[in-house]
């Protein structure tokens, strides 16, 4: 369709933008409107078939992609309705791990910050898979985690950047849990140039002192999540199946949560360690339904606790999406099938607008972690 550079030409385009867009408009515009269809009516049937073909192309393709895929071919069996108890990753732990863990867990149930001294020392990779145990256990921790591990000797061990031949030597008898509500939560460790921690006596006493009304905001925290995902469950229709009982609370979450991305797109808002787990580390939790806001962490631990809870066995899987990206996912058996699902949605329409994928098409875009077995 082609114009001339009039004013007259302008006003119709202008014209006939505004009644696209559902503005009010004059009877005049409705004249401007009709003239310029007339005028460019050759131009104006051409694009409406080239549109008309492609939207029927996109159609097309959209049904061939959905005829194929595991989400419409999955079975809908029947589900349990009792609790599952969620300890895939704790059955995964050696005896030494399994330790450190419960001693670990035990202090954040009882909300003891600090110095945790593990019994024995572990290794690097020891300390990872106790840190992921503690993640995923579905106990929802938002509250806390574990960092600075150390020597006994207060040295600082690098575990994020270890070479492979250090990872296996057992060099770590403590690191420090950190808690919301500790009192000296914002203070700062200072390293020197050897990675030692030379302020270590005077941060923690701090660290182990809480907060009385930081306290009950954690309390309040934790029994409003459960409520929510228990009346969740409770409103899940009694026909359903797995299947079905799976979509109504991805369809939940997608009412309900709205993606956290202050830290993705590099915030400068977080720039304490109490807003890191007050504003950041609770969307990444499952408390992160209290606030409604929810990190690709956030979501797939939803996804998986309102499983378990609702009486299909699930747990987080991890690694890295395409080897560039970290990413996590909810894994469900249903039927006979071992079902990965993109929990937040965030490659949804990569892969056809589907969220469920069997193991095949899920090693086709994620390279599992190698401290845990998934298969």
């Amino acid at each position: 369709m082609r114009l001339g550079n009039t004013k007259r030409d302008a006003d119709l385009l202008v014209s006939l933008f505004n009644v696209i867009r559902g503005s009010k408009y004059s009877y005049l515009e409705v004249r401007c409107m009709k003239e310029l269809i007339s005028k460019h009516r050759k131009g104006l049937l051409i694009t409406i078939l080239v549109l008309i073909v492609i939207f029927s192309a996109a159609t097309w393709q959209r049904n061939q992609i959905l005829s194929k895929s595991t989400e419409t071919k999955l079975a809908n069996p029947a589900r349990n309705k009792e609790i599952v108890k969620n300890e895939f990753y704790k059955e995964q732990l050696n005896e030494k791990e399994l330790s450190a863990y419960q001693m670990v867990t035990e202090h954040l149930d009882n909300l003891e910050g600090g110095l945790i001294s593990f019994d024995e020392p572990i290794s690097v990779q020891e300390y990872i898979r106790l840190c992921n145990a503690i993640d995923y256990s579905g106990q929802n921790y938002f509250y806390g985690f574990l960092e600075i591990p150390m020597t006994k000797d207060n040295q600082y061990v690098d575990y994020k950047n270890a070479k492979k031949d250090e990872a296996d030597k057992e060099c770590i008898t403590q690191c420090i849990l950190f808690l919301s509500c500790a009192e000296g939560i914002n203070q700062s460790g200072r390293m020197d140039d050897s990675d030692y921690v030379t302020n270590l006596d005077k941060i923690l006493p701090a660290l182990a002192r809480n907060d009385a009304e930081k306290v009950n905001r954690i309390n309040e925290q934790i029994e409003q999540t459960d409520k929510i995902l228990d009346e969740v469950v409770a409103g899940i229709p009694q026909n359903y199946g797995v299947k079905d009982t799976i979509d109504y609370f991805l369809q939940w979450m997608t009412d309900n949560l709205t993606r956290e991305t202050n830290v993705s797109q590099g915030s400068t808002k977080i720039t304490t360690m109490e807003k890191l787990l007050s504003d950041y580390y609770v969307c990444g939790n499952e408390a992160c339904v209290v606030e409604k806001q929810a990190t690709t962490a956030g979501y797939v631990k939803v996804l998986t606790a309102l499983c378990n809870r609702a009486g299909i066995p699930s747990h987080v899987v991890s690694g890295l999406w395409n080897n560039r990206s970290a990413y996590a996912m909810t894994y469900v058996k249903i039927g006979e099938e071992d079902i990965f699902i993109d929990a937040a949605g965030v490659y949804q329409n990569k892969l056809g607008n589907q969220r469920y994928l069997n193991e095949i098409e899920t090693l086709n875009h994620v390279t599992f972690v190698e401290y845990f077995n998934y298969r």
